[in-house]
């Protein structure tokens, strides 16, 4: 899930986008790369369950995703000055659409509404922007098709016809990784104290190589509560695409590193987390050059996410919590 919040941080920074390989209009249709293997690692006290969702047709989640980051940039070594980020609310529903005879089944999710929020350090012309700029991902609808054991087999996102170049590009990098905003269980029963590993390829700016550790802290029979620790690194230097770069300078991904940790509940009878504490710290560094000239920019960066119910009375907005 900390995914998201990272690609949402690249549609307000615009610092990392990745050139559009698609136009408005168009529905983007994931191609499933590397298929994550399940390794048990403990299975856990008795007694042993066998986690699998069991969810029907019709149920629906509505959630508020709030999201916080922070960051330090240095050019050649130098640090520059950030501009304030604001933090972001969206809020959410989430609808199963379709349950077949084996237990895999597909909802569909559309983000109701997104905006920045205001704070003290934000000009309101900046944030007024910043909101333009996301109002489109609102219309936004995704597709995704999981198995009862969490496995995601395929996602479409439909995108709105006024969706900017900004957005194109966040959308392609987020159907790259949808694989990773679903959370697999073990194939064979486990108890409290169990833990479970996976490795997979995440394709955004190249290939991320990323590990997860899961630990199951408590279950009733009925919701799960697990945590997650999470790690990922790039593979190896790669070209990217990057707005208004001069003609002859290529720019590069020769370093993104970043680990991160978070905490679910899980209801069985719903297709997505409930509750969703999660934090990540990643590093990149982008190098610029022409052959004659080359120019590094480092960012490291500090990403809060939080995710629960959205108010029941849609006329009121909410307030994020207190971290």
């Amino acid at each position: 899930m900390t995914r998201w919040a990272t690609l949402l941080h690249v549609l307000i920074s615009s610092t990392l986008l990745a050139a559009p390989l698609t136009t408005p209009n168009e529905a983007l249709t994931l191609e499933l790369g590397q298929v994550e293997e399940v390794l048990v690692l403990d299975y856990g006290d008795e007694p042993r369950f066998d986690l699998k969702f069991a969810v029907q047709k019709g149920t629906t989640q509505r959630l508020q995703m709030t999201t916080s980051m922070s960051q330090v940039q240095s050019i050649d070594g130098i640090e520059i000055p950030q501009a304030a980020i604001p933090e972001t609310l969206a809020e959410m529903t989430i609808e199963v659409v379709e349950v077949k005879d084996d237990g895999s089944f597909t909802y569909e999710m559309k983000v109701d509404d997104i905006r920045a929020l205001p704070n003290d350090e934000l000009p309101p012309f900046q944030l007024e922007f910043i909101n333009a700029q996301m109002a489109p991902v609102s219309k936004m609808r995704v597709s995704m098709t999981v198995t009862s054991k969490g496995r995601l087999i395929d996602s479409t996102v439909e995108l709105p016809d006024d969706l900017p170049p900004t957005s194109i590009a966040l959308m392609e990098q987020m159907a790259k990784s949808f694989d990773q905003l679903v959370f697999p269980f073990p194939d064979k029963p486990v108890g409290v104290g169990a833990q479970w590993s996976t490795k997979g390829v995440i394709q955004i700016f190249g290939a991320i190589q990323q590990n997860r550790l899961f630990t199951l802290e408590s279950f009733d029979g009925k919701v799960a509560t697990i945590a997650v620790q999470a790690s990922f690194s790039l593979d190896e230097e790669q070209v990217i695409e990057l707005p208004d770069l001069p003609e002859g300078f290529v720019a590069s991904m020769a370093q993104l590193d970043g680990e991160g940790a978070s905490r679910m509940r899980q209801v069985l009878s719903e297709p997505t987390p409930s509750v969703l504490d999660a934090s990540t710290t990643s590093e990149n560094e982008i190098v610029v050059s022409n052959g004659d000239f080359e120019q590094r920019v480092l960012t490291i960066a500090d990403v809060e996410l939080r995710i629960g119910s959205a108010p029941s009375n849609t006329d009121e907005k909410p307030v994020p919590q207190d971290r």
